[in-house]
């Protein structure tokens, strides 16, 4: 869902336009206080902690924007063993992860640290995205507001610019173009393929983590995806 943001359109289609320039790094966070769940802790019931759950938006965005991870290398922990959750249920004994660090590598060489964590008071607004390229800087959800973009060379200023965005009621974007696409009016851009590519980059993050190293990400084409 977070594809359809309107601060995500627009760097997507500045960044296919050329116009950004060689992006180098990227960096990428996902912060929250924690589900709200008791069950949410149970590893009878969730396969995966904060990785999982939120990292996997993090890690949609991130190939999103600037292609496939092709290797990653990463650090999990358990930092609150113990929560107290609003409804006042005492969870104890929590033994999946809720703070993740990981540093891809991409298939076109740019460099992403993606931190991932569920212990915090006040965490992101759903993430919070740096880009840093040779012509352009820009971010995302951050202290400036939804888009902020320094890039002198498009903007013309050394200033940095706020680029306004469509005014649109929260998922009408996303929801608009899933009717587009129901109705056969322009082709379905997803497909399983995302969900499998995501799902490869978790799994190298936990292999990462536990092994200490680095993990290469199995990579399928779209193409030889889509036509099996």
């Amino acid at each position: 869902m977070h594809r359809h943001f309107e601060e995500v359109v627009y760097a997507r289609e500045l960044i296919r336009s050329g116009q950004f320039g060689p992006i180098h790094t990227v960096c990428m966070r996902n912060a929250t206080f924690g589900p709200i769940m008791p069950w949410y802790y149970d590893p009878a019931v969730v396969s995966g902690g904060v990785v999982y759950s939120l990292g996997s938006h993090g890690i949609d965005i991130v190939q999103h924007l600037v292609g496939p991870i092709e290797e990653v290398s990463a650090h999990t922990a358990c930092m609150m063993q113990e929560r107290t959750l609003p409804s006042g249920i005492v969870v104890k004994n929590i033994e999946l992860e809720d703070v993740a660090f990981a540093t891809y590598r991409m298939k076109n060489g740019i460099l992403v640290d993606h931190e991932i964590t569920a212990c915090e008071q006040q965490g992101t607004d759903r993430f919070l995205v740096e880009l840093y390229g040779e012509k352009a800087t820009m971010l995302l959800r951050g202290a400036r507001g939804p888009l902020a973009l320094y890039a002198p060379e498009i903007t013309g200023t050394t200033d940095w610019q706020l680029p306004e965005l469509p005014d649109r009621p929260f998922g009408a974007r996303h929801h608009a173009e899933w009717l587009e696409i129901v109705r056969g009016v322009k082709p379905d851009e997803a497909s399983g393929w995302d969900s499998l590519a995501g799902m490869n980059v978790i799994q190298a993050i936990y292999e990462a983590a536990e092994s200490g190293g680095r993990v290469s990400v199995p990579y399928v084409e779209k193409a030889d995806y889509d036509r099996n």
